[in-house]
């Protein structure tokens, strides 16, 4: 990530003499204490370039500029986070490092959807994300057959990448000897990609609303 800021803030804020120092402080979720930097000049001081270190999945909401200031001989000039300048400089992180959109699920498929109990249904998932990636595939089904005024039976499970890309995933759902018998449909798909974006997909959607299987 670089940052260009011109000098020219500091003369809007009553300076006529350009920048010696100009250094700040940035802070993300994904980083557990402040990361400062150094800005250096162009030959003619009209422009100062940054480099702070923004890792590509931060998470976009918590990004802040907790610091900006520049010395001028001997007196230090700070930027208030509601600055203009400050403001830019945040725009810049979030369209420049950030993943601001959550994963897309494509397609869920049952190798069966026939199944004895004790048993385990095996599916397959697949789901892409723009920019850092999926971290994780996790849902549930929900039994169909029951009865008013009564909690509907759950099964849950997680999925495991099936490739190196992340772009399929390997599921299996457990079920129980005991486990009711009749059509247990699946409610919703749950994707995370390393920026903590989410996404819950649910019957409402079409890549989950047929996807069912049956206890006999």
């Amino acid at each position: 990530m670089c940052l260009v800021i011109s000098s020219a803030a500091a003369r809007e804020r009553g300076s006529e003499r350009a920048a010696i120092t100009v250094t700040g402080v940035m802070i993300t979720s994904s980083q557990s204490a402040p990361a400062a930097f150094t800005c250096h000049s162009s030959e003619s001081e009209a422009q100062w370039t940054c480099e702070p270190v923004i890792f590509p999945d931060a998470d976009c909401d918590k990004i802040r500029l907790e610091q900006l200031e520049w010395q001028e001989d001997d007196r230090v000039r700070s930027l208030r986070a509601d600055e203009p300048v400050v403001a830019k400089i945040r725009d810049a992180l979030l369209k420049d490092r950030c993943d601001v959109h959550p994963p897309v699920l494509h397609e869920v498929l049952l190798a069966a959807t026939r199944i004895s109990t004790p048993g385990t249904v095996k599916m397959s998932l697949r789901a892409t994300d723009d920019d850092s990636g999926v971290a994780s595939v996790s849902g549930h089904f929900q039994y169909q057959n029951y009865g008013n005024g009564t909690f509907a039976p759950r099964l849950y499970f997680s999925c495991k990448p099936a490739d190196v890309a992340g772009m399929n995933w390997s599921c299996e759902v457990a079920i129980p000897f005991r486990a009711a018998k009749g059509v247990w449909q699946l409610q919703a798909v749950q994707l995370l990609d390393k920026a903590n974006n989410l996404k819950l997909y649910t019957t409402k959607d079409p890549q989950v609303a047929d996807v069912s299987f049956t206890v006999q």
